[in-house]
Formats: C-alpha cells, sequence, structure tokens
C-alpha cells in the first residue's frame, strides 16, 4: 500500500512527515509506504504543516491524496480535506510621555503612541484619535489633524496607516499645552 499526497499549495514554510513519511520538497510529494492491510482494516498517516505568517482571510487550501494497491490499476484519491485560513489584523496602542515627568501649568506635554499591528493581516486604513482633556487649552500634532481638542491621523497624513502589515508599527505625536491655571 503507498499512499502520495502531493500538496497543491506551494506556500508552506515547512512540511513535517509524521507515521514514517518522507517529503519531496521539489515535488511537494509526501509518500508513505505500508504493509499490506487486511479486509476491514485501517492505517492513519499524518503530516504537519506550517503556513505563512500572513495569508489573507479565507484562504481556501484543499488537499487531496492517493492511496495506490497492486490489485487496482490505477491509485484511489482520498477525501477532499479543506483548510480555510482565518486571518485579521490585531492593533495594540501605546501612548507615553515623551520627555520630563513633571510640568507646570503652562507648559507643553510631548506624548509619543505606537500603534502596532500584533494580527495575521494587514489593518487597511486605520484612523487613529486621542481626545485630550479640558486641562489642556491646547493640542497640535505634527502629523494628525486637531479639532476641539481631538487629534485625529489617518493615512492621508500617515501614509503608513493605509496598510499596516502584521509585525509593523508606526509612531505618531502630539503635544498639549497645559492650560496656565489648573482648578480642583
Amino acid at each position: 500500500v503507498t499512499v502520495t499526497d502531493t500538496l497543491s499549495f506551494d506556500g508552506f514554510t515547512e512540511v513535517v512527515p509524521l507515521d514514517g513519511g518522507a517529503y519531496d520538497a521539489g515535488t511537494r510529494t509526501l509518500t508513505w509506504n505500508l504493509p499490506d492491510l487486511p479486509a476491514g482494516e485501517t492505517a492513519t498517516v499524518r503530516f504537519e504543516a506550517q503556513l505563512p505568517a500572513m495569508l489573507a482571510d479565507g484562504t481556501t487550501i484543499d488537499n487531496v491524496g492517493e492511496v495506490a494497491v497492486a490489485q487496482l490499476a490505477a491509485p484511489v484519491p482520498t477525501p477532499v480535506a479543506r483548510v480555510v485560513v482565518r486571518s485579521e489584523p490585531r492593533l495594540t496602542l501605546s501612548k507615553a510621555v515623551d520627555g520630563g515627568r513633571t510640568y507646570r501649568p503652562g507648559q507643553p506635554v510631548s506624548y509619543v503612541l505606537t500603534l502596532t499591528n500584533t494580527g495575521t493581516d494587514i489593518a487597511e486604513q486605520v484612523v487613529v484619535q486621542d481626545t485630550f482633556s479640558d486641562a489642556f487649552e491646547s493640542v497640535a500634532s505634527p502629523d494628525g489633524a486637531e479639532v476641539d481638542g481631538t487629534v485625529s491621523w489617518t493615512a492621508m497624513e500617515v501614509p503608513a496607516l493605509a496598510a499596516l502589515a502584521p509585525g509593523e508599527s508606526v509612531v505618531l505625536r502630539a503635544t498639549a499645552t497645559l492650560r496656565p491655571a489648573l482648578f480642583d
């Protein structure tokens, strides 16, 4: 009994045959040579394959093997095994004060925001907004647009926000000036 499986998907980054199989990377073919099976017996063969880090959501990977035995003129195909990839962007945002720790009324406070895509798909047309409290009299950003104390960053101001790939980060900056007199 010989089981072969030629992988139709050529994007696997690693293929490991299990259960005594062999893999030919040049032809992307897995092969298992099994002993004869008595009537009614079954055998299981397996392999592990690593998908690339980034595949579009909904990508379908079908896999069909073949079983050949001496008694049959042609190999018999196995049922289709289908994998549907589920990918999505996952964004994390951190915000930190850039510089000192103590500020007086009327002083500017600089902030650094770092947006990172920790997901498995591209984040497209990302919009980041940061609304500052009434403790600040003015807010400005060298790479964002400010309206009524809210800074917005879009792909228009920061081109990297048009398509943020997995593992990529973008740094955004804003400066807010404390009011000259703060009240309790």
